[in-house]
């Protein structure tokens, strides 16, 4: 090394100028260019590492990413797995919600979607999809359960649901006649009782009248066309105001609460009146009672009224005892057997007099025979529509 660096030395001494510069300037390079080696050589190996480093930091980076993306999920798939194990676990095929409504559980096709929601009344749970083969899982569906209406509750029921015509028996006045109305109450059917408004100890009546099998509703007075019956008590007058009505039917209505209903004691003249009927059926309806019209005129707006306001109802067909004998009783009977079998059903109406209380003890017991069932009016008001289709 020493002697290279003697012979270069003598070689720049005896060389000219310009070959001096030249010299200089190879030797500068030449400490460049070896100066860069070493940094490189120095230095290549964090660099590469550094590169290195970063292709790591990637590479990490993405898979926490796509670890992050499979924990949620995983997170989503195990949400809803819990929202089905749960729904399937802890709800009975038929349970009910606060509001009494019957909560019936089904089954539907999946939809590839993760979220319950609620739709229309319907908890819709989504479960994905992990094949092309759709799963079934569990809906949990309202129906709606409408409560029993208050008529409903006072209804007698009907033991075994007749095959052929049946007939509704209502006996009026009830309750004028203590010793009359037992007898009413005595007779082996299940006969409709209609109370007058204004008897004696009336809530008691109706209690006995319930506990032997017969339905109770009120007969209340209304305005007749003669006027032999206009100081009849309690009595609906169409020259009253509506206010005045609908006080007087309120009060009437609040004398007994284990009633079906109401029909009207004579009324030729109130029936015919839309507002005065008008105002009787809004606190009918208020009450949520039935109203049968006696049809004491023809031109009754009763069951017309009660229709538009959305109140069951049902109008006699034949009165039983307008004339007196048990012979003229026979015949109404027997023209209501006719109707019955032509119309799927037909009510009567008579009064606890002795004649018709003595045939209709006869005539119960004659019906069996011939495929006849009485039944309470409630249960026609409930049934006409089907039936009138099995006539």
């Amino acid at each position: 090394m020493e002697k290279n660096i003697l012979t270069l030395g003598s070689f720049f001494y005896n060389s000219g100028f310009s070959k001096k510069i030249l010299f200089l300037l190879f030797i500068i390079l030449f400490l460049i260019g070896y100066s860069i080696g070493q940094y490189i050589s120095l230095n290549g190996g964090k660099i590469k590492e550094q590169f290195a480093i970063n292709n790591d930091i990637k590479t990490t980076i993405n898979k926490n990413v796509q670890y992050v993306k499979l924990s949620e999920d995983k997170k989503q798939s195990e949400f809803l797995n819990n929202q089905i194990t749960q729904i399937q676990q802890n709800v009975p095929e038929v349970i009910t919600d606060e509001n009494n409504e019957l909560l019936e559980s089904t089954e539907i096709n999946t939809k590839t979607e993760y979220n319950p929601i609620i739709k229309d009344k319907k908890l819709i749970v989504y479960q994905e999809e992990e094949t092309k083969t759709p799963k079934k899982i569990e809906v949990i569906k309202k129906v709606e359960n409408k409560p029993k209406a208050f008529w409903e509750k006072n209804a007698i029921q009907v033991s075994s649901k007749p095959t052929g015509p049946v007939i509704a028996i209502i006996i009026d006045d009830m309750g004028a006649d203590i010793f009359k109305t037992k007898q009413v109450l005595d007779i082996p059917a299940p006969i409709t009782a209609s109370f007058l408004s204004y008897a004696v100890n009336l809530r008691n009546q109706i209690k006995e009248a319930k506990e032997k099998g017969k339905e109770a509703m009120l007969h209340v007075p209304m305005e007749a066309k003669n006027s032999t019956y206009a100081e009849e008590k309690e009595i609906l007058k169409t020259d009253y105001s509506d206010n005045k009505i609908k006080e007087m039917i309120r009060k009437i209505l609040n004398k007994s609460s284990d009633i079906v209903g109401i029909n009207n004691h004579m009324g030729s003249k109130f029936t015919e009146d839309y507002s005065g009927m008008q105002a009787v059926l809004e606190e009918l309806k208020e009450k949520d009672l039935i109203f049968v019209d006696s049809k004491t005129t023809k031109k009754s707006v009763g069951e017309r009224i009660s229709k538009a306001l959305n109140i069951p109802t049902v109008s006699r067909d034949i009165f039983l005892d307008n004339y007196p004998g048990e012979k003229e009783v026979e015949q109404q009977l027997a023209m209501l057997e006719v109707f019955a079998k032509k119309h799927g059903y037909s009510i009567a109406i008579g009064h606890p007099r002795e004649d018709t209380i003595n045939v209709l003890n006869s005539w119960v017991k004659t019906l069996k025979g011939k495929g006849i069932t009485i039944v309470p009016v409630s249960y026609i008001v409930k049934n006409k529509d089907e039936l009138s289709k099995t006539k």
